[in-house]
Parts: C-alpha cells; sequence; structure tokens
C-alpha cells in the first residue's frame, strides 16, 4: 500500500501539482484575512491577492502571491509589535523567535500524520525537492499556520510572552531555558486543540492521491 501510494505521489502531473498547490495557498491567504478582520483591520489587499491565485499559471507566479499577501498580513496583524519582516531562523526579534518555535511545533506535528499515513514527506507539490527537505511537510502547513500566528498575537496581548524572557545575544533573541517549555506548551496547546482538522485535512490529501477523483482538501477558519 505505501508503495502504490508513493509511486502517485510521484506520478502526479504539472498541472496537478498546481492545482493542489492553489488550493492550499488559497486557504493560507484566506485564513489570514479572517484573522486581519478579527482584529478590525483593512483585509482588501488579502482579498485581491486570493482572487489572484485562480489566474496564475506556473509555481512561481503562486510564490509571489503567497509572499505579497504574507507581507501584507504581517505587516497589518504585528503592526503593534514593532513588526519589521519574516526572517526564518535568523531570530533577529521576539516575534522571529516565537513564529520560529511555533511553526516548528506544527511542522513536527503535520510531519508525525503524514508519516502514519504512509506519505513521502519529501515529495512536495508546491515546495520543489531539495535535499533533506520535508517538502511535502511545508506544503500541508500552510494552511495551519494561522493556527501559529493567531497563538501569538494572543500570548502577547495576554503577557503569556512577556517581553523581559527574552533577552539579545550574539546569536540573536534567546530565553532561559526555564522559559521554553511555557512557549512550547503554549503552541502545543493550540496544535492539539485542532488536532482533528490537521489529521481529516491530511487524510484528505491521502485520498486525494489514492484515488485521484476526489477534490484538494481544504481547512478555512470560520468567519
Amino acid at each position: 500500500g505505501k508503495f502504490c501510494l508513493r509511486s502517485r505521489q510521484y506520478q502526479l502531473s504539472n498541472e496537478q501539482n498546481l492545482n493542489i498547490a492553489k488550493q492550499i495557498i488559497a486557504d493560507k491567504i484566506y485564513n489570514q484575512a479572517v484573522l486581519l478582520r478579527r482584529i478590525g483591520a483593512d483585509d482588501s489587499l488579502l482579498q485581491i491577492h486570493f482572487g489572484d491565485v485562480n489566474s496564475v499559471f506556473n509555481a512561481k507566479m503562486l510564490l509571489g502571491v503567497e509572499g505579497s499577501a504574507s507581507k501584507a498580513f504581517f505587516g497589518d496583524y504585528y503592526g503593534a509589535y514593532g513588526w519589521v519582516r519574516r526572517s526564518p531562523r535568523t531570530k533577529e526579534d521576539i516575534l522571529n523567535f516565537l513564529l520560529d518555535i511555533g511553526y516548528t511545533t506544527l511542522f513536527n506535528f503535520v510531519d508525525a500524520v503524514c508519516r502514519h499515513f504512509g506519505l513521502d514527506t519529501y515529495k512536495g507539490v508546491y515546495h520543489t525537492q531539495f535535499f533533506a527537505r520535508r517538502s511535502l511537510v511545508c506544503d500541508l502547513m500552510e494552511p495551519f499556520r494561522c493556527l501559529i500566528d493567531n497563538r501569538t498575537r494572543s500570548a502577547l496581548n495576554l503577557k503569556i510572552f512577556s517581553p523581559d524572557i527574552f533577552k539579545q545575544g550574539s546569536y540573536g533573541i534567546f530565553t532561559e531555558w526555564q522559559n521554553t517549555s511555557k512557549i512550547t506548551q503554549t503552541y502545543a496547546k493550540e496544535i492539539m486543540e485542532n488536532r482533528q482538522a490537521i489529521f481529516l485535512y491530511i487524510q484528505g490529501f491521502y485520498k486525494l492521491i489514492m484515488e485521484q477523483h476526489n477534490a484538494a482538501p481544504s481547512f478555512r477558519l470560520k468567519r
């Protein structure tokens, strides 16, 4: 069964990969727009990018739409917290430090569910194959990044992540080991509260690959 599944993963055409990728990014942008509406921010620019997804005809164009949408989203959603830019793995400020931890926790959970179904996690439909990168996990976690974004902002608002627990070191922002469990548990709780949605989404992807006639799975926040 695992051989058949992985064989079909590699047999997907470029058109099939692009159509699945469009659904993934459409869900991601939709969820970003919902988060902006929840805080009373203008989501009109994200609505434009959401509409642009259907008009792209290759992965490079889709990447451009996703990047523009994310830049607009982060600037508005975290603007009150001194947002500068998204810079993964650099730990250049508190927000990037927290988002790295949150996204990594989400990545590991999605990876575990993908492995449960026997999927080849290195064969993506949107992220290209790259040495030692689990591209499929990078793909399937995209619609769920909103969970980490929401929990990060909520934790900052509620002072769960108070500024005094962070320090600036020679390699960027860090915190004492006593604080790490509180941070990871905060994100783990958010993921576990949505574990069924994540499981069903990846199950839907599994059925799409195996049966070839199902619609691509979708995850969208309630308005």
